[in-house]
């Protein structure tokens, strides 16, 4: 049984976040991580996934836009190099983590955390050794999982974003389920491969979560890319066989159920927070709606000494928020002055590609110019 000051379960950006400044405030400092040090964000997420961003805008150019910038040849495209380069980059990254969490002489342990009680922690290895931890302070950063639709399972011809962007096979076909950021960024890799690509959103336009002009500006560009675009359309099953699976549709004006045959499906429908398997119903943390775990401004939890930040917490599931939210309950657990992340993103709430009704929460009014940028004015 060892003992810390503070122990963090799970190694994303929020969990080393919070890890590497407990450590650098003093405290004794452990962090467990059993299987994606870096997070799904330097995995399977952002990084690789905009690593193959870059390859197709480069492909983009190579092929599609040729002329426009005096280019001559026909280029050839390996879509399995792009995919090895996208591994390269993450897992750079990933050593990047584990130097800074030695640098900062944070103990790690490979192994999965399951806690047995609000100041216990249990750490099984692949061995089968279990090592016990207790600790004054722990911060919970167990991050999200994609979510399916009732009934939906991944694997096969049917896989999250997160499975795409691990697999250098290339599809004739796909269907991107859901067209947020993710689902947009797995469509245009794809495009500009040569894959014939149909988004379908529920919403009734693309980026559900931005101003309907921005989205009608990327609509228009995703079909002059060749994207079939399918909005205020519902998924209602997925089924698959051997060579082709089958997306069911039920467009939003009350037309009929139909189904689309494709080669592949790729789930890109958002996150839910990941709570089950890590024995908080030991800690008698409270959860919130949707299975989140119920936090203050500073990251603290229903129970004394257990904070949360990240993607467990419910809120946004970018990196940058989770390592800010990781920060901020580093530093309320050190006793230091620190600034809560809503107060962060009033501050900075000007950025390229936010949008207005992004800004109410803050009490703010900004103008969205058709160039996708914003000016935040605090009223």
């Amino acid at each position: 049984m060892t003992q810390f000051d503070t122990v963090v379960l799970g190694a994303g950006p929020g969990g080393y976040g919070a890890a590497i400044r407990s450590a650098q405030l003093g405290m004794k400092t452990a962090i467990v991580e059993g299987r994606w040090w870096g997070g799904a964000c330097q995995n399977v997420g952002c990084l690789p996934i905009r690593s193959l961003v870059h390859n197709a805008e480069v492909a983009q150019l190579l092929t599609r836009d040729q002329e426009l910038y005096g280019i001559r040849g026909e280029a050839s495209l390996d879509y399995g190099l792009a995919q090895a380069r996208a591994r390269t980059v993450s897992e750079r990254m990933v050593k990047g983590v584990h130097l800074l969490l030695r640098k900062n002489k944070v103990t790690e342990y490979q192994g999965h955390g399951v806690f047995r009680d609000a100041g216990t922690l249990a750490v099984s290895f692949d061995t089968g050794v279990t090592e016990t931890l207790t600790f004054d302070q722990a911060v919970i950063a167990t991050g999200a999982r994609p979510w399916l639709p009732e009934g939906v399972r991944a694997g096969g011809r049917v896989v999250t974003a997160q499975d795409f962007s691990a697999d250098p096979v290339l599809p004739r076909s796909v269907i991107v389920c859901g067209a947020g950021s993710v689902g947009l960024q797995v469509a245009y890799v794809l495009v500009n491969y040569g894959v014939k690509v149909t988004l379908v959103e529920a919403a009734s336009h693309l980026l559900p979560r931005e101003d309907p002009e921005v989205a009608a500006e990327v609509t228009k560009a995703y079909r002059n890319l060749g994207v079939s675009i399918l909005t205020d359309h519902t998924v209602t099953s997925v089924t698959q066989s051997e060579t082709s699976a089958i997306v069911t549709l039920v467009p939003g004006d009350g037309g009929g159920r139909y189904s689309l045959k494709t080669e592949k499906v790729v789930l890109a429908l958002g996150a839910r927070p990941l709570t089950e398997g890590y024995g908080l119903e030991q800690t008698g943390v409270e959860l919130a709606d949707g299975g989140a775990i119920a936090t203050d401004r500073c990251q603290r939890t229903s129970v004394a000494g257990l904070y949360a930040v990240g993607g467990v917490t419910g809120a946004s599931v970018s990196a940058g928020a989770a390592q800010a939210q990781g920060i901020v309950a580093a530093e309320t657990i050190g006793q230091v002055p620190t600034f809560p992340v809503k107060t962060l993103l009033k501050k900075k709430a000007w950025r390229k590609g936010c949008c207005a009704s992004a800004c109410l929460p803050y009490g703010m009014k900004c103008w969205a110019s058709r160039w996708l940028k914003i000016h935040v004015i605090n009223t």
